[in-house]
C-alpha cells in the first residue's frame, strides 16, 4: 500500500475500526495471547487483548489527573489571593483621597477611618465621635462652613455597616509598633460606629462575640507619616497582624 494513499483510508474508517487496526499493528510482533486473555474486560468494554486499560494503568491515569487537579486548585487560590491584595491596595487609595479631603476641610487628619464616615456632631443619630475623649473637634468644625472652606463635609465615604441593637462594631488604630487603641461601640449608651466591609473571600470578615470588627486600620506607627492599612485578621495581636496592604496618607501625624 502506497503511504500517499493511506490518509484518505483513514478518513474513510470508522473510529473503532481505527482503533482495532491500530493495535493490531502494534501487537503483530507479538507472541499469540490466549484466549482466556483475550476476554479481558475495562472500563471502555471487552474487545481484543490489548484494547482496554489494565488496573495498574488506570490506577496511573487517576493519580495524574488528582495531580494536575490539585496543580490546578492550588494556581487558581493564588490568583484569587493576589487579586484581592491588589484590591485592598486599591480601597486603600481610596481612603487616602477620602482623607486627603478630611484633613483639608478640618485641618486635621482623621483618628479613625470612622471619621470619615460618621458626623462628629454629639446629636448625630451615631452620637458623633464619642471615642475622642479631648472633646476635639471644635463646635465650628462640627459642620461645614462655606464662608470659610472649613468644617465636617462627609460623608468621604460610604458607612458599610453600622452598629445598631445588637450588632456592635470595633474600629482600632495602630499607635506604635505594638500598642493599639480601639474604638468600640455601645449602642445601649448611645455610641454607635460606622464601619467598611471587608468583602474578600481570602480575607473573610472577622466577628468576635457579636461583634463586627473593621479590617481598616489607620496606622499612627511611623512618625514620619500617617498610613492606612488592611490586616488580613483586627482580631490578632498587633505582633502577629498580617497587613495585606498599607498605604502612607502623605500627613505627618
Amino acid at each position: 500500500m502506497a503511504v500517499s494513499k493511506m490518509p484518505s483510508l483513514l478518513r474513510g474508517c470508522h473510529w473503532r475500526l481505527v482503533r482495532q487496526c491500530v493495535v493490531r499493528l502494534a501487537l503483530a510482533d507479538k507472541p499469540p495471547v490466549a484466549p482466556e486473555a483475550q476476554k479481558r474486560h475495562s472500563l471502555f468494554g471487552s474487545g481484543i487483548a490489548g484494547a482496554g486499560f489494565t488496573l495498574a494503568e488506570l490506577l496511573v491515569v487517576m493519580a495524574i489527573l488528582a495531580l494536575t487537579s490539585g496543580l490546578v486548585i492550588m494556581a487558581v487560590g493564588s490568583v484569587g489571593r493576589s487579586t484581592d491584595t491588589q484590591l485592598a491596595q486599591a480601597e486603600c487609595a481610596e481612603i487616602r483621597k477620602a482623607a486627603l479631603r478630611f484633613a483639608a476641610d478640618m485641618g486635621q487628619p482623621p483618628r479613625y477611618v470612622a471619621e470619615l464616615l460618621q458626623s462628629p456632631d454629639p446629636s448625630d443619630a451615631l452620637g458623633g465621635w464619642w471615642w475622642r475623649t479631648d472633646g476635639a473637634p471644635a463646635t465650628a468644625l462640627r459642620s461645614f462652613d462655606p464662608a470659610i472652606g472649613r468644617g465636617w463635609n462627609g460623608p468621604y465615604l460610604h458607612a458599610e455597616f453600622t452598629s445598631s441593637g445588637d450588632g456592635q462594631a470595633a474600629e482600632a488604630r495602630l499607635l506604635a509598633a505594638s500598642t493599639t487603641q480601639t474604638a468600640a461601640s455601645d449602642n445601649a449608651a448611645h455610641r454607635r460606629l460606622a464601619v467598611l466591609l471587608s468583602g474578600y473571600s481570602t480575607h473573610p470578615q472577622k466577628t468576635v462575640d457579636g461583634r463586627l470588627l473593621s479590617h481598616y486600620q489607620m496606622d499612627y506607627s511611623d512618625s514620619g507619616e500617617i498610613f492606612v492599612r488592611f490586616v488580613h485578621d483586627p482580631s490578632a495581636s498587633s505582633d502577629q497582624t498580617v497587613v495585606v496592604a498599607r498605604l502612607g496618607l502623605g500627613i505627618v501625624p
